[in-house]
């Protein structure tokens, strides 16, 4: 993990952090791909405790949403040039839809 992945991963668990009731489950995966489209690529894979899944994703994803556009706006203003893609772990996602790294 470089600097710039590092201070987003920072972010990002800071945001994470306040708005879910067990803050200790937190996991976030990184993963770098290359994408025949978009080019180089980052994935953020983000786990919550099972009861904070509905916090973190919000009514129609509102609340995803909006940490995908803070997780951009970060990238933007640190320099990272990689497509993102931020996802919060749902329930009904099998766990391999996004293979990562430990």
């Amino acid at each position: 993990m470089n600097e710039q992945q590092k201070t987003l991963e920072s972010f990002l668990s800071e945001i994470i952090k306040g708005i879910v009731t067990r803050p200790d489950q937190i996991e976030m995966h990184f993963t770098d791909r290359k994408d025949e489209t978009k080019g180089e690529m980052t994935i953020v894979n983000i786990k919550v405790a099972i009861e904070d899944i509905p916090i973190c994703i919000g009514a129609g994803g509102t609340v995803a949403d909006a940490i995908r556009r803070l997780a951009v706006m970060v990238c933007k203003k640190i320099g990272y040039d990689k497509y993102l893609f931020v996802r919060v772990d749902a329930p009904r996602m099998p766990n391999n839809y996004f293979e990562f790294d430990n």
